[in-house]
């Protein structure tokens, strides 16, 4: 591990954290990286008018060994979001934008098919217009919602969209008359002194950027102890997610979350429009979004961690991970930013580590203890998950608890540890379970009677439910493996109970004319399969986004 010279903020002196709790949080961010797997790490800790610690952790590349240091480039995610609402309510102040006028106002190209009322600005701030959250990048996809039917009125249902952010960065664009990467750089970057953050990616900023890494295998669900891989590089504008920043710059965006509008006395947003910014909106929360995302207002989430009011956000792509979260009732903030792709957890456990240092140190209390740097996972109801399941073909597959860790037993004795990943799914670390999740299920009085592994079915003596007959063809000629070409993006579509399945999501239901949904009825995504080639769909089409069947199981 690197540790970084203490770096300020631009005009800001650094001041101390106090030495019980400094070494706590190198120890943790250590701890964390371990873990996790995460080859690079960038800190920041902040009160509203200091910088109190910059840390760099790790490599920056592990081929050649180069550090992380403290102006290394990392991608901030979907924290990009607020700043492109940043700059709109910006606009706002200036009477160029109105939220809550059709977004159509802006961006004529915008127009989903509705019965309802128009999609608005901060229908789309909120995730709350019914838009899906298409696979892909490029302005050219906001023209490409007009094929896009609403499932609901704006403003019914919270989905977490992408696609709502890059029509924003659009009618930012024809606001402003000029690209967004101007427009960011100059009505957030150059305001908060973050001078060393890029607008996008681009080749000439791939030198200064550490190279980001992820799992080796992206079709699978992976265990810390699975190895890395360099993740290919690409230019991007996006206004939902590419921004590039260090820990230093992302410091000054923390203090400025937690201050008035202003940023060492210059008024970046109004009284009005601040308040606005950092106050979420809508009840939030979708199957794997986290806890942070409990409430949503304009680019950022709200929670109550600890009894105390956090706004923040997450951020993932295929390179990097980050996290921001602002204690707005103690007036401290931390963010890290890793070059551990998607696929891998985001680093907020190091941020509510920092946090909790720091109110425990305010409060004169002693320091929590350090994160655990053990990958090995306790599962606390392990018990109800020690049964033998019994496949049609009369095979078994034996779980044992070994005191709160669940392991799967082979008839040979050898036992292979079951990292939990979900409700009652759970990755066994062995190779003919490496391909997707094992998958628990329980009856009406919740006992665990029968798991899933792909389409592999077993059951207990105890299972009482469906026992029908294999599925028809006509489902069969759909379930596969499908990839968005030359991506990492894939999906699987099992058969479970006579239905078809997604992966890690749940059953598919018939959204009518040939399409399916998942979720929720009314999630606004839809699942469509077509060229059928020797009896099987050859192309899945996921909101327009077309993946196509590959050989592999």
């Amino acid at each position: 591990m690197l540790l970084a010279a203490l770096l300020a903020a631009p005009a800001r002196a650094v001041a101390p954290t106090g030495a019980d709790i400094g070494p706590n949080i190198d120890a943790s961010v250590a701890a964390f990286m371990r873990r996790e797997n995460i080859p690079g790490l960038s800190f920041a800790l902040v009160d509203r008018t200091h910088v109190l610690k910059v840390g760099a952790y790790g490599k920056a590349n592990l081929e050649s060994g180069a550090p992380v240091t403290a102006t290394t480039l990392f991608g901030i995610g979907s924290l990009t979001k607020s700043m492109t609402a940043l700059s709109l309510l910006a606009a706002e102040d200036r009477g160029a934008f109105d939220p809550h006028a059709p977004i159509s106002r802006y961006v004529p190209e915008f127009r989903p098919q509705s019965r309802w009322r128009g999609i608005t600005g901060d229908d789309l701030f909120t995730h709350t217009s019914g838009l899906p959250d298409p696979q892909t990048y490029g302005r050219g996809q906001v023209a490409l919602a007009s094929a896009f039917t609403l499932p609901y009125p704006p403003g019914a249902h919270w989905w977490y969209s992408n696609l709502g952010y890059e029509t924003l960065g659009a009618a930012l664009e024809r606001i402003e008359r000029r690209p967004w990467v101007k427009i960011v750089a100059e009505r957030v970057f150059a305001p908060l002194g973050m001078v060393h953050s890029e607008p996008a990616y681009t080749q000439e900023d791939r030198a200064r950027a550490a190279t980001g890494y992820d799992y080796s295998f992206d079709d699978r669900p992976s265990p810390p102890s699975h190895p890395v891989a360099p993740v290919g590089w690409f230019e991007a504008d996006d206004p939902y997610g590419f921004v590039l920043s260090t820990a230093a710059d992302m410091a000054n965006y923390a203090r400025f979350l937690l201050g008035d509008g202003t940023f060492d006395g210059t008024r970046v947003l109004s009284p009005q429009a601040f308040a606005q910014f950092t106050h979420a909106e809508v009840d939030a929360g979708q199957p794997g979004i986290p806890n942070l995302y409990t409430r949503y207002g304009y680019g950022l989430a709200e929670e109550t961690l600890d009894g105390h009011r956090v706004i923040g956000h997450t951020g993932g792509t295929n390179q990097y991970t980050a996290c921001l979260e602002a204690d707005v009732d103690e007036g401290i903030a931390a963010v890290a930013l890793s070059n551990h792709g998607a696929q891998g957890p985001r680093p907020c456990a190091v941020v509510e580590y920092a946090l909790r240092a720091v109110r425990a140190q305010h409060a004169g209390r002693p320091a929590p203890a350090v994160l655990d740097g053990d990958a090995a996972q306790t599962v606390a109801n392990a018990v109800d998950y020690a049964k033998t399941f019994r496949g049609r073909d009369g095979r078994t597959l034996t779980f044992v608890d070994r005191g709160a860790v669940l392991l799967l037993r082979d008839p040979d004795g050898k036992e292979y540890r079951a990292y939990n990943r979900g409700p009652d799914s759970f990755y066994v670390d062995a190779p003919r379970f490496a391909l997707s999740t094992v998958d628990f299920f329980r009856d009406e009085r919740l006992r665990v009677v029968e798991l899933f592994y792909l389409n592999d079915w077993y059951r207990t003596e105890a299972y009482r439910g469906f026992d029908g007959d294999d599925a028809p063809a006509s489902l069969v000629a759909l379930a596969g493996h499908y990839r968005l070409d030359e991506d990492s993006y894939n999906v699987r579509i099992f058969i479970r109970h006579g239905q078809l399945w997604l992966d890690g999501t749940g059953p598919l239901w018939s959204a009518g004319n040939g399409s399916y949904g998942v979720g929720e009825r009314w999630s606004p995504e839809r699942y469509r399969f077509d060229t059928f080639m020797g009896g099987f769909a050859q192309r899945l089409t996921i909101s327009g986004i077309p993946l196509i069947r590959t050989f592999t199981p």
